[in-house]
């Protein structure tokens, strides 16, 4: 096994590489179907603002979509199908530290100009 696998691995089995984060989540799909990876960095995308919105933390981990993908011991571990990669990775919890000096936000109105009681 070359070092590369090993580290790995054994940053895996320490739990050190998820930062005892509560959540991860782990896109799965097969690269054959068009605009699978594509579609799964969107999915990511609307993931983390969602989370954002209500003030968790997030992070994207590329070096769990790597491991993975690298380590048929981690694949075995998530129960992965044949033909499938990990297409992105994303830790979810709630942040370490709030940041003191945030902006508040609020709630503004939205009205759609032109679209009240048209039928499609």
């Amino acid at each position: 096994m070359d070092v590369t696998k090993r580290k790995m691995e054994h940053s895996w089995s320490g739990g050190g590489i998820l930062y005892d984060a509560p959540a991860l989540v782990v896109l799965t799909g097969s690269r054959k179907t068009p605009l699978t990876e594509l579609s799964a960095q969107f999915c990511l995308s609307a993931m983390i603002l969602y989370a954002e919105s209500l003030g968790l933390a997030t992070c994207l981990m590329d070096s769990v979509k790597i491991g993975v993908n690298a380590i048929g011991a981690l694949r075995r571990l998530l129960g992965m199908p044949r033909g499938h990669s990990v297409l992105g990775a994303l830790h979810v919890g709630h942040p370490a530290h709030r940041v003191c000096n945030a902006t508040p936000s609020i709630s503004l109105p939205v009205r759609f100009a032109g679209a009240q009681g048209r039928r499609g």
